[in-house]
């Protein structure tokens, strides 16, 4: 667990750097009815009692702006780990989660979006001899940075906790540790986006609306 803490710190320090060198001409491209999908690679830290090593493994994620600031997020991922016993089994892991990402949208045109994520998924892990699921926890969060108007790198990291069932792992309660980064595409939606006005188009065809039914009763048949 004391791992984990220590690998956060140091994934927050590199989002802060990271939306510190990107420059401030991308416009954060997030909006009301917007899709998001995209694809990372991944480090797991999995829990000394779980007796599965660090592994590296790639995933794939699809999501549904309900606001620009809420997002409804469906994860894939899958890695490769061996046992901390040199005579140990191999791991296979895959893990698929629902989560809710909240973005904190800057005002203007920024590029560094901050995302706060948790959920749950379920979680199966196989040894080759044997192989259980469980459902995990997850509670994370991150960045994007947007590198032109509707793709960003996005840059995450979180904590699970999941229990292993006693059949490829310990029968217990395990913690771990995960970071990614990927890229994302950002399309469809309504309005300006987030870092933009999206009330402009609003009050024109407010206007345009008013300006219709007067003209009409002043004309003279």
């Amino acid at each position: 667990m004391r791992r984990g803490v220590r690998h956060l710190g140091l994934i927050v320090a590199v989002a802060v750097f990271g939306s510190a060198a990107v420059g401030a001409n991308a416009l954060a491209g997030g909006s009301d009815g917007s899709w998001e999908v995209g694809a990372y690679g991944y480090e797991i830290f999995p829990d000394v009692s779980s007796g599965i090593q660090n592994s590296l493994g790639y995933g794939v994620r699809a999501g549904y702006n309900l606001k620009a600031t809420s997002e409804i997020e469906l994860t894939w991922d899958k890695s490769k780990g061996d046992a901390i016993l040199a005579s140990g089994p191999s791991f296979d892991i895959k893990k698929i989660g629902l989560m809710f990402v909240r973005n904190f949208v800057p005002k203007g045109k920024k590029t560094a979006v901050p995302t706060f994520v948790f959920g749950l998924g379920n979680v199966s892990i196989d040894s080759g001899a044997a192989s259980e699921s469980s459902y995990y926890l997850r509670l994370g969060g991150g960045a994007r940075f947007y590198v032109a108007p509707h793709v960003a790198i996005r840059l995450e990291a979180g904590i699970l906790r999941w229990r292993g069932q006693g059949d490829a792992t310990p029968q217990s309660a395990d913690y771990s540790f995960d970071a990614n980064l990927g890229v994302s595409f950002v399309f469809g939606g309504k309005g300006a986006g987030p870092g933009g006005d999206s009330t402009g188009d609003k009050k024109d065809s407010k206007k345009e609306g008013e300006s219709g039914p007067k003209g009409e009763k002043g004309e003279i048949p």
